[in-house]
This record gives C-alpha cells, structure tokens and sequence, in this order.
C-alpha cells in the first residue's frame, strides 16, 4: 500500500506544480512580447518604406511641376524676346532710312 505524501511533501510538491504553471506563463507570455515586437518593427520598416515611396513621389511630381513652370516661363521669355527683337529691327529700318534720308539730302540737324 502506498502511504499518502506528508503535508510537508504536498505542499513541495504543489509549489513545484505552481512554479512550473508560472515559468511556463512567463514564457508564453515573453513569446507574446517578442511576436508583437517583431510585428511592430515589421509596421516600422513597412511604414518607413511606404513613406519613403510617397516622398519619393512627391518629389517627382514637384520636380515635374517645376520643369513645367521653367519650360513656361523660358516660353515667356522667348516671346518677348522676339517682340524685342522685331521691335528694334524695325526702329533699326527707321533709323537707317532716316540717316539715308539725311545723307541724300544733306540735310544734317544742327544742335
């Protein structure tokens, strides 16, 4: 016949039982804590990475906008140059006639 544990050797053994129910908490628990870590920088490394996509595609868009606004503007000053260009060509033939003018007729201003 098996004699039952002493009190003493009961309460050893729930103890054992209780530490190992602890132990093993505290691990499951640390492998909770280490899976949401590794989830969480997978986030971060996700996150950076979209941010850096939409940065990088907003530089783009504004680096487009601005070749468009530079193409618009040297537009601008091709046009104007032109009107210039046309404008003092045709004082250039004005002046010139008016000194063909004077030289034929001899007619020069006196200051």
């Amino acid at each position: 016949m098996e004699s039952s544990p002493s009190p003493l050797q009961a309460i050893k053994q729930k103890e054992t039982a209780i530490r190992r129910q602890i132990e093993e908490a505290e691990r499951q628990a640390q492998a909770l804590i280490d899976d949401a870590r590794r989830q969480a920088q997978e986030i971060i490394v996700r996150r950076e990475e979209e941010a850096r996509i939409a940065a990088e595609r907003f530089r783009q868009q504004e680096l487009e906008r601005a070749r468009q606004e530079a193409a618009a503007i040297l537009e601008q000053a091709k046009q104007e140059a032109e009107t210039i260009r046309r404008h003092a060509t045709t004082r250039l033939n004005q002046a010139a006639e008016q000194i063909v003018d004077l030289v034929l007729t001899g007619e020069f201003p006196v200051d």
